[in-house]
């Protein structure tokens, strides 16, 4: 399924990293409310956009194909940590 043979596996283990706390930091900042100029939003507002940025970068550093297989191997890791954050919370 993944194919990281030729990939720099630092920057592969960074950019996933990047992904991994920029979802789980987002989904956990998406339940504390602030409120700007009468406009009430969460701080995972602020966060989330950061996704967008760490997409680009991996898709410019590696390549579509190889950025794609990092995103997917990505998203699980940050599905179990935001799980985690949610149940560290609850505690």
């Amino acid at each position: 399924m993944f194919n990281f043979k030729n990939v720099d596996k630092t920057m592969l283990m960074k950019l996933v990293a990047l992904h991994v706390i920029v979802i789980t930091v987002s989904n956990a900042l998406v339940g504390i409310p602030v409120e700007i100029f009468g406009v009430k939003l969460t701080w995972a507002a602020f966060t989330f956009p950061l996704v967008v940025i760490a997409t680009d970068l991996t898709v410019r550093l590696l390549g579509k194909s190889i950025a794609r297989q990092t995103i997917a191997a990505a998203y699980p890791l940050a599905i179990i940590g935001s799980i985690a954050v949610v149940l560290a919370e609850g505690a």
